[in-house]
């Protein structure tokens, strides 16, 4: 399948996916190899902007979003280790998904950075934020999961475990699951279930390191976003579920320089398979309206 075979799919996300990105590789002071894309490599003037994605997931899920934005940045999306394309490690920590991001960002060119981050990604721009101070000049966490103290906590994921492969693709994509579950364009769910599985000797096996752990949400949400001195942009979809009032309360109290929150009507927690052209609108926006570091 090539990737213009979406059936149903609008004209404006095929001519998205069609601008194909330049892979480019970061390497982590251990050797794990970190898989990262850029739209727009020539345009070194412009400033940049990295998108990060969710947990399991990978850098493809923004492929038609990301070119929205190349006249105003550099655009760049990155593979955290263990998913997408990029290397795997021995093991995996929230230290080690900075890390990741601490050797993209320097060989992106080692400035300030503006980020993206959904759900998991999300809060990998919290803890990079509130590390790295001096490497960002704008935030924007999409529908992303903080823990405090007094509320419930996190949601953890199943570890999966090394399984059988799938014997041919329509078996392998008939499996493909959002979690949480929610309503998705049926043309952007596919294409995201098709970047998700490769083919290997033993047949069709998912992208992520099956060894990854159950999920990784910062217990000191509330400690990373006091530490956030970055202007801190909140969105969050109308029907997610996953943020309360009383937690969304909570973060916007506790991050110094916060706004929003910019909630997107209709959208479920993956904002980018059921409402992509509202969150492309809401961060347009966001980046128009930016504040001064």
């Amino acid at each position: 399948m090539s990737d213009f075979d979406w059936p149903g799919a609008p004209e404006w996300f095929l001519r998205a996916i069609a601008r194909r990105p330049q892979a480019r590789t970061a390497v982590t002071p251990e050797g794990v190899r970190l898989h990262f894309e850029c739209w727009n490599p020539d345009d070194i003037a412009l400033p940049p902007l990295l998108f990060l994605h969710g947990y399991r997931a990978h850098s493809r899920i923004w492929d038609g979003i990301a070119p929205f934005f190349t006249e105003q940045f550099q655009v760049f999306a990155m593979d955290f280790a263990g998913m997408g394309e990029s290397g795997e490690r021995d093991h995996y920590s929230l230290e080690s998904f900075d890390e990741d991001m601490v050797a993209v960002v320097e060989a992106i060119g080692g400035g300030a950075v503006t980020l993206v981050g959904h759900s998991f990604g999300g809060g990998r721009v919290v803890r990079f934020c509130g590390l790295h101070p001096e490497k960002v000049c704008h935030a924007v966490i999409v529908d992303t999961f903080m823990h405090f103290h007094e509320l419930p906590g996190p949601h953890s994921w199943p570890v999966r475990g090394r399984r059988p492969a799938y014997p041919d693709y329509e078996s392998i994509l008939a499996r493909y699951r959002l979690v949480p579950e929610q309503p998705a364009e049926p043309w952007m769910f596919r294409y995201v279930a098709h970047h998700s599985i490769k083919r290997t000797d033993e047949g069709w096996v998912w992208k992520f390191d099956p060894l990854l752990p159950g999920g990784h949400t910062e217990l000191d949400g509330a400690a990373l976003l006091v530490a956030t001195r970055a202007p801190l942009d909140i969105v969050i979809g109308e029907r997610s579920g996953l943020i309360e009032p009383e937690r969304l309360r909570l973060m916007l109290d506790r991050a110094p320089r916060s706004r929003g929150p910019v909630i997107i009507p209709e959208a479920h927690h993956h904002i980018m398979f059921d409402q992509p052209l509202a969150l492309v609108s809401a961060l347009r926006t966001l980046f128009a309206l930016a504040p001064t570091r």
